[in-house]
């Protein structure tokens, strides 16, 4: 089959798949406004890299699964015969590199990805009040790791968003054996979520902010898809710094030519508040280390160490504070 065609029916599948899962979970929103939005996400999923990942997807082994582990640390799909196919499994999923997000091991095979985002996921697992039979929007998904973890308490239903080709292949090369899950993988960014207003009990929204022009309207945003009662769980970048202000980066933060705002805790804090959030709580402030981030076999591009200043590991390459990074929880009313 022609893999144009191959991808826009994977697609097609796919997010028609999680639409239906949503709507079980009681969304009763815009459906066509969402689906309009789809049907023109879908008329960008045709570049070559989007035919590349679908040939390794494609590629993977057809297995039985035996055990599915979601409650440590490594996300682990097992299955009867993984030994004999473990180098067809290995060369398909380094087909899908840069994995930023893990780590998961797949049917015998590691995929230690630059962030161990199990450490970030500890920062926050201890509250599962917040993802208990709960409505769950995961802002940037990624590869779907946080959702993974979500399904050991047991929600109703986890909504993934990230407009990314490569974490759609990723997350459906682990969730294809889940498909029994309350997972839904929407391809899009925040700006085009529509039709989901005061309907999430619980939002995660891990290293998104900084990446946001109008970071007070992005909460706004954030704020209107929560239900009254609703959490909001914010991880970003601050300025480990005394005093209540942020900083613009003139080009790049850490090579991140995307980072549009630093803010101090106390200007963060300030930020959600203008918002409308109200009992904010600081569960965590913390150094991002080369033990959570750092390169890997399974990342081809740069991490964290060539990010900082080779004299000064307390500044970046361009001379401003090393990365901090605050976990936040608040709430609707």
């Amino acid at each position: 089959m022609d893999l144009v065609v191959a991808a826009q029916e994977m697609f097609r599948r796919e997010v028609d798949a999680a639409v239906a899962r949503i709507l079980r979970a009681g969304w009763r929103g815009d459906v066509d406004g969402l689906q309009t939005v789809l049907t023109e996400r879908q008329s960008r999923f045709v570049n070559p890299n989007v035919q590349r990942f679908l040939q390794s997807y494609l590629s993977l082994p057809q297995q039985t699964v035996s055990n599915i582990t979601v409650d440590e640390a490594v996300v682990t799909i097992t299955g009867a015969g993984e030994g004999d196919d473990y180098a067809a499994f290995e060369t398909a999923l380094r087909g899908l590199i840069p994995w930023r997000k893990g780590p998961y091991s797949l049917f015998g095979v590691s995929v230690d990805a630059e962030w161990r985002s199990d450490q970030k996921w500890d920062r926050i697992a201890e509250f599962k009040e917040w993802f208990h039979h709960r409505r769950v929007l995961d802002i940037g998904c990624n590869s779907g790791y946080y959702m993974f973890r979500l399904l050991a308490h047991d929600p109703q239903i986890v909504v993934g968003i990230d407009p990314s080709d490569l974490f759609f292949f990723q997350f459906h090369s682990l969730f294809q054996w889940m498909q029994d899950k309350p997972l839904a993988y929407l391809p899009i960014g925040l700006e085009q979520l529509c039709g989901f207003d005061h309907w999430f009990d619980t939002i995660l929204c891990m290293g998104i902010l900084y990446h946001q022009r109008s970071p007070i309207e992005a909460l706004r945003g954030l704020r209107n898809v929560m239900k009254n009662e609703g959490t909001l769980i914010l991880e970003t970048l601050i300025l480990n710094r005394d005093g209540d202000y942020s900083i613009t980066p003139k080009s790049t933060y850490a090579k991140m030519a995307n980072v549009f705002y630093l803010p101090t805790l106390d200007c963060l804090l300030n930020w959600l508040n203008r918002a409308g959030f109200r009992r904010c709580r600081v569960l965590d402030v913390s150094r991002t280390t080369d033990s959570e981030q750092r390169r890997t076999q399974w990342v081809n591009t740069e991490s964290l160490a060539d990010f900082l200043d080779p004299n000064d590991p307390t500044l970046t390459v361009e001379g401003y504070p090393c990365p901090y990074r605050a976990v936040i929880a608040c709430h609707r009313l």
